[in-house]
């Protein structure tokens, strides 16, 4: 068992039994002239990297197609002669800017982002201690979840983005270079 198929495991779980089971609302907004200025829900996008934090989110079609966002990636591992684990960081990304008065056309910004965001983490918690196992492609078990899970949110949000983390241990057996698959 690799990392990358350990990371793999975890995606397939975070995307089939999480992000599946709710929408959040992306950063694009109708423009068709019936649902014009409603913004649009969406399932979370699932994807295996790292998040460069203080960075300017790219252009309009990128968000459209990025956010809201769980972002699974490796943290840090050990291995030595008693133990073995890869630490796990889940990022977590929702967008919410607020509402414009159609009225008057004043825009109120709010801070919903932060419960969404509360939201994201609570339910992948829960979910990692109500199953703590990781099954690959093959329904064979790839990971534990091992040891305390661990999350949070950034301290400079930069709204109207939300960024929370919830970092986790699982084991990590050695893998034989045969089952080292160098083709993504």
């Amino acid at each position: 068992m690799t990392i990358v198929q350990i990371l793999n495991a975890v995606k397939k779980r975070i995307k089939t039994d999480i992000a599946a089971s709710y929408e959040l609302q992306n950063p694009v907004y109708y423009e068709d002239s019936d649902t014009e200025g409603i913004p649009q829900f969406v399932n979370p996008q699932v994807y295996l990297g790292s998040v460069p934090y203080g960075e300017p989110i790219p252009d309009q079609e990128f968000r459209e197609h990025t956010f809201p966002a769980m972002i699974i990636g490796f943290d840090e591992g050990l291995d030595d002669e008693s133990e073995s684990f890869l630490r796990i960081r889940i990022t977590f990304v929702v967008y919410r800017a607020g509402e414009f008065d159609d009225e008057t056309g004043d825009f109120s910004p709010d801070m919903n982002g932060y419960l969404d965001l509360m939201n994201m983490l609570e339910r992948t918690r829960s979910s990692l201690r109500k199953q703590t196992v990781f099954y690959g492609e093959d329904d064979e078990v790839q990971a534990t979840v091992q040891g305390p899970i661990k999350f949070g949110i950034l301290k400079d949000q930069p709204w109207p983005y939300w960024y929370g983390y919830l970092i986790f241990d699982t084991d990590l057996p050695v893998a034989d270079n045969e089952a080292i698959n160098w083709e993504y």
